[in-house]
């Protein structure tokens, strides 16, 4: 239920960043052209300290990584707001992260 975003996600997660109620709750409120979507989306791939999940193919977890501090940034689709996914996804977020540290442990 929750994977990795990939490029084939491109297109789609711009479209849910610039709805305008996304947009509201961003740092910077201005809409995103396609080009500047790209860049911002390759970028976030790219970078070892972002990570980018897909829940349910319905809602964006945003992970940024600074030292030993992380933001979560998370974007549900606008047609499934209200539904309760942002609280499952970071339930399984945390699941998904818990089962990390535990396999990193073991492999110590």
């Amino acid at each position: 239920m929750l994977r990795n975003a990939e490029l084939k996600d491109m297109k789609r997660i711009i479209n849910w960043r610039n709805d305008p109620v996304t947009r509201s709750t961003c740092n910077n409120t201005d809409k995103m052209s396609y080009t500047e979507g790209k860049m911002w989306f390759r970028n976030i791939l790219l970078n070892p300290n972002r990570h980018m999940f897909l829940y349910k193919e319905k809602v964006v977890l945003d992970i940024s990584i600074n030292g030993d501090e992380a933001e979560i940034g998370i974007n549900v689709s606008p047609s499934y707001r209200g539904k309760g996914l942002g609280t499952k996804s970071l339930i399984e977020l945390q699941q998904f992260v818990s089962t990390l540290i535990i396999n990193c442990l073991y492999k110590i």
